[in-house]
């Protein structure tokens, strides 16, 4: 079937969304900007901890958060990670337990314990394993004590 000018001119221009359709889209960018910032609140980030973590603007996330604008894919996917959530659960508040279980409560501890990995030989790592277990050892028996 050989497409006419008609119907390639009408594809070329960019759609107008209805009445209803500018509100629903509305809506889902608000319900998005919720849960965005319940994530990051929830994971003890500011809005410049996630940007610098997601490698984007700390402004795009003030605006995503608020509603204003709707981040692109690549950039969707990056923050997802950033915050350790599925993207299912970002966009739709719905997220699967065990994959939630496998994440650090706080996004910048692991970024720090995935940077000393990188950069510690043993005799320092030890130093720093002899501080975590100290530092567990104390938070426990200020538990034991209250």
């Amino acid at each position: 079937m050989l497409l006419d000018s008609t119907y390639l001119d009408a594809m070329s221009q960019p759609r107008k969304l209805s009445e209803l359709d500018a509100r629903l889209y509305s809506w889902a960018m608000k319900q998005f900007g919720r849960r965005l910032r319940e994530f990051r609140k929830s994971k003890g980030l500011s809005q410049a901890d996630l940007a610098r973590l997601a490698k984007i603007h700390p402004m795009q996330v003030g605006k995503y958060e608020r509603g204003e604008g709707y981040p692109a894919l690549e950039t969707l996917v990056a923050i997802a990670k950033a915050l350790h959530v599925s993207l299912d659960a970002l966009l739709t508040g719905e997220e699967e337990p065990s994959k939630a279980a496998d994440a650090f409560r706080f996004p910048m501890l692991e970024e720090k314990v995935r940077e000393l990995d990188q950069e510690l030989d043993k005799k320092d790592l030890q130093a720093v394993l002899s501080f975590l277990d100290a530092y567990i050892a104390k938070r426990r028996l200020r538990k034991l004590v209250s």
